[in-house]
């Protein structure tokens, strides 16, 4: 997923919790992907049936043919 979808950069940042801890977010750079949508939205058409399925290589990895990934790119012009 992370060579296929675009983020955003995202800046450090700490807040408070209602019970007092400390909370700190890490940064994040911008990632360039293959397409110009993000990970949710790909997600999202993958559930809606427009966006070819990935296979499930292990419980918590899944992957797409990248000749899958261009057939589509290829649809949509």
């Amino acid at each position: 997923m992370s060579q296929i979808a675009t983020t955003a950069e995202r800046r450090a940042r700490s807040y408070i919790t209602k019970d007092g801890k400390i909370r700190h977010i890490k940064a994040r750079p911008a990632r360039i992907g293959l397409l110009p949508l993000g990970e949710s939205t790909i997600w999202d058409k993958v559930r809606q049936g427009s966006f070819p399925q990935p296979y499930r290589l292990s419980d918590r990895i899944t992957a797409w043919k990248s000749e899958d990934i261009q057939n589509w790119l290829d649809a949509i012009q």
